[in-house]
């Protein structure tokens, strides 16, 4: 690369497909940034590349992702995604490092040697999260053309536990401790990340991506028989129907029924019928006529009324 008043850089990773498109003229570089993070330095190039991407293979297909932390993501379809937990495998090596970094006077040499240290560290951990989930999106994009997931209230799943007082005023076991580590790992699956990923690589093959009502009992619910469960703890794993004896693993079950989400959502839009409901689904409501003033005397005699007027009230 050669960039102004720098002057030629090599590059580590391999620049051949924008070569092959500015030579090509497919593409134009506008504008290149360069940055440091974590001690390495990249280049980004800003381009006007004229996108060519393919349709998803399956266009017909609808797949539902269910999200978790015993795994990243179960797919409808049967494969699961193993979660890499990177913050647990480098949790206590963060944490001896962040000790020794308190430890260090301000300005030294050593403290920035630690600092270093701590934050390729938090690079890694990064780095670690972030490769499934782009190849898991990659792959749903480019496969399937319909892709629903649920609405998940993160700031509510990781919320804190109310605090326990009892009679004598005093604060009790509430489960922090035990809660903490379950937001902990809920956030180190970056739900959020996963669905903006999705979002635009959808975009980029001509995709679909349905979210779920976030009351849709997609865990609670038999993918079999359609029985809704009162409750469900999240400690089960597996998901068995008293109805119908499905037993199947919670994530799977969970990722069946918002396939099935997504398929009467598709069903819905095309035909432009309203669905069943309370109100008998097809059958409108028909709209209350306006109430009419009457006067003294008109309409039927058994229901017409006389109103005195002021005088005769007093």
């Amino acid at each position: 690369m050669k960039i102004p008043r720098i002057g030629v850089v090599r590059a580590k990773e391999p620049t051949s497909a924008l070569l092959g498109k500015i030579e090509t003229g497919a593409a134009r570089i506008l504008s290149a940034t360069i940055s440091q993070e974590s001690g390495r330095w990249f280049v980004s190039f800003g381009c006007e590349v004229e996108r060519s991407d393919r349709p998803a293979t399956h266009p017909e297909a609808v797949v539902g992702v269910d999200l978790g932390v015993h795994h990243l993501a179960a797919i409808s379809t049967g494969k699961y995604v193993d979660n890499p937990k990177a913050l647990n495998r480098y949790r206590r090596r963060m944490a001896r490092l962040q000790r020794q970094l308190s430890r260090k006077p301000k300005g030294s040499k050593r403290r920035m040697q630690t600092t270093a240290k701590l934050t390729r560290c938090h690079r890694r951990v990064a780095n670690i999260r972030n490769d499934p989930i782009h190849k898991v999106t990659s792959h749903l994009a480019s496969t399937y053309a319909t892709v629903v997931v649920e609405d998940l209230n993160v700031s509510g799943m990781t919320a804190a536990p109310a605090p326990k007082v009892d009679d004598k005023g005093t604060f009790g076991r509430n489960g922090a401790a035990v809660k903490a580590g379950l937001n902990r790992s809920v956030l180190d699956t970056s739900p959020a990340t996963f669905r903006r990923q999705l979002t635009y690589k959808l975009h980029w093959h001509h995709g679909r991506l349905i979210v779920a009502d976030r009351f849709f009992p997609s865990s609670k619910t038999c993918s079999s028989c359609g029985e809704v469960k009162a409750k469900l703890s999240a400690s089960t794993r597996s998901y068995r129907c008293e109805n119908c004896g499905l037993e199947a693993d919670r994530g799977l079950n969970a990722a069946m029924n918002l396939a099935a989400y997504g398929r009467r959502v598709l069903d819905v839009a095309v035909s432009g019928t309203e669905t069943q409901n309370a109100r008998g689904g097809g059958h409108p409501r028909q709209k209350p006529k306006p109430p009419v003033k009457r006067e003294d005397g008109s309409g039927r005699p058994d229901r017409s009324v006389t109103v005195s007027s002021q005088g005769e009230a007093a």
